[in-house]
């Protein structure tokens, strides 16, 4: 049985998180292949201090990462994929984050200790920050996994492509605080 820890990545850690973005997302077939082998999605949530990436550890070595951001004057991810939906739960008044760049090493996919450590680590920091909506994007095919694992409500889907993403369907899914599993 594995051990699976997780903590806040620091500066030194962000290589790794891009190259393990990269490389996933590739494997996954929902990234084209960057010349970099990195894949950094949005350069300008990356390094505020609004922004918190989670990394899942086995043995010392980084197999999964997560991102929130708490919605600040940079905005959150879903600002630039569903804007008007993003628009229109901001007006409800709740503290708002989104939750963005999940990537696990492919060799721990079916380790689902894994994929729950990045969550919980993501659920906590919303929790710090007395977040009330979290807002998710992921695959269409993978919508499910998270409804059971996190209470998301799929709200709508998108078809979306650009130069690191192939064209494949996102899920706007969204977490209140009220349904955050207890772990």
């Amino acid at each position: 049985m594995i051990e699976v820890l997780y903590r806040l990545a620091n500066e030194t850690d962000m290589e790794s998180v891009y190259r393990l973005t990269h490389d996933s997302f590739v494997q996954a077939g929902l990234s084209k292949i960057q010349k970099t082998r990195q894949l950094v999605h949005f350069p300008e949530l990356d390094g505020i201090t609004e922004t918190k990436v989670i990394v899942a550890e086995v043995d010392n070595k980084i197999v999964g990462t997560n991102s929130i951001t708490f919605d600040s004057s940079a905005g959150v991810h879903t600002d630039k994929f569903f804007p008007e939906e993003t628009k229109l739960i901001r007006q409800e008044g709740r503290r708002l984050a989104s939750s963005w760049r999940i990537a696990v090493e492919p060799e721990f996919r079916n380790q689902l200790k894994v994929l729950r450590a990045l969550l919980k680590g993501t659920i906590e920091e919303a929790l710090k920050a007395d977040i009330e909506t979290c807002l998710f994007t992921f695959y269409e095919k993978h919508e499910r996994i998270y409804q059971k694992l996190i209470n998301a409500k799929s709200l709508c889907r998108k078809t979306y492509s650009n130069e690191f993403y192939s064209d494949k369907t996102q899920v706007l899914m969204r977490v209140d605080k009220e349904s955050f599993p207890k772990w």
